[in-house]
């Protein structure tokens, strides 16, 4: 395979990955039904048996995916933001949503059939991108297992929308989290396999505001964990965020399921788990105990992970903060340069990230 076949991507719209217009079916079909995209046309080739077999998905087990897939197409077709223009077979015969001149029936006869989905054209501006290769790790990853392909894929592209940016940080609110996949333990299953096993993220949601609510999950890319460390000690300063205990977290969380599913007339047995969460609750005026943060090594990163995973910058004085802000740290070759306003490093000439990078993080790349 080639190097830039190897590297192929698809630009999506920034608006898309939350629109509540989109199915987490709808969505995964139509990043896929892109890959074939011909931009002099606007229109992709394709057949069902193609996106079934990029959805690693065995047609002859699943016997209704065939007609899953179609109807998808179809509703693509016909959402009033027209996600597929229009749909035609191999001589152009074109289809459209009320039947006057063909059905999708007529043009898409079976699974194998080769027909045409002309879709709008990728967005030049405002607009993020996902890898090929990424999305056929994430389906090669689940393949057999009982995950919602759909739904992991929607939310690994929220995290790639979000990081789309010149700090390649950003976050999801609880909210966010919420309209996308509305179930806190498969986004935390998500979020392990997204990262501990495929090494496609890193994030932390380990965090309180200082108001004691959880704070949003902050999402960076896997390969560059100097960098996320660096814009999550950012945010961390900024926002004064106090680390969580995830063990007494649990445990509340554990005694609320017990006292939603306690049956009624159990006094005894409500009042029991009553108390023990009562004991957990934070006290005003009680000092949290924040994660432990080892001594750091030299570069000023601590290489210590405690659970939650942490990894937090020595703080230093202001006079040196002072300092550092004048500074200016390049990833790529480890250097320090304190050129005035310039935004490359004059050792390997490579965009350098500032102190604070987020304040070039603007509102309109990240409005969640």
């Amino acid at each position: 395979m080639t190097k830039d076949l190897d590297n192929c991507f698809v630009k999506l719209p920034n608006n898309i990955y939350d629109s509540l217009t989109l199915t987490n079916e709808e969505f995964t079909v139509l990043l896929l039904l892109y890959r074939n995209y011909m931009l002099y046309k606007n229109i992709s080739l394709c057949n069902i048996q193609m996106l079934i077999d990029y959805l690693k998905i065995n047609s002859s087990t699943n016997r209704e995916i065939t007609k899953t897939i179609t109807g998808i197409i179809i509703s693509l077709m016909e959402s009033k933001n027209k996600y597929i223009t229009n749909i035609y077979d191999m001589h152009y015969k074109k289809c459209n949503s009320d039947g006057v001149l063909f059905t999708v029936d007529e043009i898409i006869k079976n699974k194998n059939t080769m027909f045409y989905v002309e879709l709008p054209k990728p967005p030049e501006k405002e607009y993020f991108i996902i890898n090929d290769n990424e999305i056929d790790i994430i389906l090669d990853k689940i393949k057999g297992l009982n995950i919602n392909k759909y739904n992991l894929i929607r939310y690994f592209c929220a995290c790639r929308r979000v990081t789309s940016s010149t700090s390649q940080f950003g976050y999801l609110t609880q909210g966010k989290l919420k309209e996308i996949i509305n179930d806190s333990r498969t986004i935390k299953r998500y979020n392990e396999i997204l990262q501990d096993e495929l090494h496609l993220i890193r994030y932390n949601n380990s965090f309180l505001t200082p108001d004691k609510h959880y704070c949003t999950t902050f999402i960076g890319f896997y390969d560059n964990e100097v960098n996320f460390n660096f814009q999550l000690q950012i945010k961390v300063d900024e926002q004064k965020l106090i680390p969580s205990n995830k063990v007494v977290s649990n445990k509340k969380r554990s005694l609320k399921q017990q006292l939603n599913n306690v049956d009624d007339g159990k006094d005894a047995k409500i009042k029991e788990l009553e108390d023990k969460l009562a004991a957990l609750q934070y006290k005003e005026g009680e000092p949290i105990t924040p994660t432990e943060i080892k001594p750091v090594d030299d570069d000023g990163i601590s290489d210590y992970y405690n659970e939650p995973k942490v990894v937090l910058f020595e703080k230093k004085p202001k006079k040196e903060k002072d300092q550092d802000r004048k500074n200016k740290l390049c990833f790529s070759c480890k250097t320090v340069s304190a050129i005035s306003g310039s935004i490359y490093c004059e050792n390997c000439k490579e965009i350098i990230n500032t102190y604070p990078v987020s304040d070039d993080y603007m509102e309109e790349d990240n409005p969640f």
